[in-house]
């Protein structure tokens, strides 16, 4: 069934942008196609690390557009009753290791004016596989009347889906409830499948496409609505017991600054994303969100079957980097002693009953392997930190993997890999999500081995 989607309004000197989705990635990870020339350059939304208030305002429809005949419509020949322009962008891999399509409808400014004051304008979007109808999962949003527009305020709906590789037809209508006025339209869309891809299962048990819903705050790779999950089996022979660590503050060159702020949240987001659907019928996960900068646990979940997103944006929604206390400020060298202590802690072998005891004993491929799976970016610490080595534990089996996503090119210094040094961890330097996948593949390979 198709939902009726919120829609935003952000303006600028030149334009007002109505997003049917309005759930972005921060700049740089996944970002959507360049626009056409002729169209002002968008603006990006806040990353849920800093506010749960997006900009603009959202205006909920007042028609109801889900009503429509769309494939009626649609059989029709194309109408161009309110001029538009139509852009379909290439599908990109996103950094939740889906496959993503934006779809972009643009109203000119004259072509706005001529709909007078009284227009309801709605906007839908939908897909169908070749030789099958139109599926159900779609976008419909509608407009009503706003106040005091700018003189060249111009009209774009914008809505972003998952996809499988396939051959589709994309269709599209834009039409005014109060005139009867609509155009309509289709674009071809091949979306290829991932050259030499090391992890094809993930795909298994996703549908062919799968819009993004407005309801979470700006990004839209942890939006609670989506459901789907990728197929990930951790099956071991030995019990399991697996501690994802996420560092939600970048390295110290970087602090003031709210773009790598917003990039390093994201990121991090849409890696925990992924690494949070690892499924181990043999052990446990726990998930804990880390804030260096102000010293704290901002989130953690024990035995975690599905990721609390909600409870996640929320607790992100509370650590602004950029209000920072003066005693944050004066104990900042601290920040990697914290850092030690946590790990520390989740490097200590889990306590065992007496069976397992027992078991162990008799048999050492019956106690647990302790894995850690830490999520950063190349991190430097404030001067004066204490980078010492953690002592290694010497009881039980520890595997531990490092993943650093730079946020630039630049970013290669990390001094987590000094405090991690006893424990010789597998690291990865990721750039991209297609190195995210490789790694990705190299870990489930690790462990399925155990």
């Amino acid at each position: 069934m198709l939902a009726p989607h919120s829609i935003r309004v952000h303006t600028t000197a030149l334009a007002v942008f109505l997003c049917a989705c309005g759930l972005l990635l921060a700049p740089g990870v996944g970002a959507q196609q360049p626009v056409t020339p002729r169209f002002p350059r968008r603006t990006e939304p806040p990353s849920p690390f800093f506010s749960s208030t997006p900009r603009g305002i959202d205006i909920k429809a007042s028609a109801k557009v889900s009503d429509i005949p769309f494939e009626e419509w649609i059989a029709e020949k194309s109408v161009n009753a309110i001029p538009w322009s139509v852009e379909v962008s290439e599908p990109h891999l996103s950094i939740v290791q889906r496959l993503v399509v934006n779809f972009r409808v643009a109203i000119s400014p004259k072509a706005f004016r001529s709909l007078g004051s009284g227009y309801h304008l709605a906007f839908a979007v939908r897909l169908k596989l070749a030789g099958g109808r139109y599926l159900e999962d779609g976008v419909h949003v509608g407009m009503t009347p706003m106040e005091e527009l700018p003189k060249n305020a111009y009209v774009e709906f914008t809505a972003e889906a998952f996809v499988l590789p396939g051959e589709y037809t994309v269709a599209f209508i834009v039409y005014d409830t109060a005139t009867g006025r609509r155009s309509t339209g289709t674009r071809r869309l091949r979306v290829r499948a991932i050259s030499r891809d090391p992890v094809a299962e993930l795909a298994k048990n996703l549908p062919p496409v799968e819009f993004f819903h407005a309801g979470f705050v700006s990004d839209r790779d942890a939006d609670p609505a989506l459901r789907s999950r990728l197929f990930l089996p951790v099956p071991t022979r030995r019990p399991v017991r697996v501690e994802i660590l996420v560092n939600f503050t970048p390295s110290v060159e970087f602090e003031g600054r709210r773009q790598a702020h917003e990039r390093n949240a994201s990121i991090m987001l849409g890696m925990l994303k992924v690494v949070s659907q690892l499924e181990f019928p043999n052990g446990a996960v726990r998930v804990t969100g880390l804030d260096l900068l102000h010293r704290r646990i901002l989130f953690e979940q024990e035995d975690v079957r599905e990721l609390d997103w909600t409870r996640l944006r929320d607790a992100l929604a509370q650590a602004n980097p950029l209000r920072v206390s003066v005693n944050d400020l004066e104990e900042r060298h601290r920040n990697a002693a914290f850092f030690r202590q946590v790990l520390q802690s989740r490097l200590q072998p889990p306590r065992l009953d007496r069976a397992t005891r027992s078991a162990a004993r008799s048999d050492p491929a019956a106690e647990p392997v302790r894995v850690i799976l830490i999520l950063s970016s190349p991190l430097v610490f404030p001067e004066h930190s204490d980078l010492d080595p953690l002592p290694a534990v010497e009881d039980g089996d520890c595997r531990i993997y490092h993943l650093q996503y730079r946020l630039t090119p630049w970013n290669v210094w990390d001094e987590l890999r000094r405090v991690l040094l006893e424990y010789k961890p597998t690291s990865f330097q990721l750039e991209s999500p297609s190195e995210f996948r490789r790694a990705l593949a190299r870990i489930l390979a690790d462990l399925r081995a155990l």
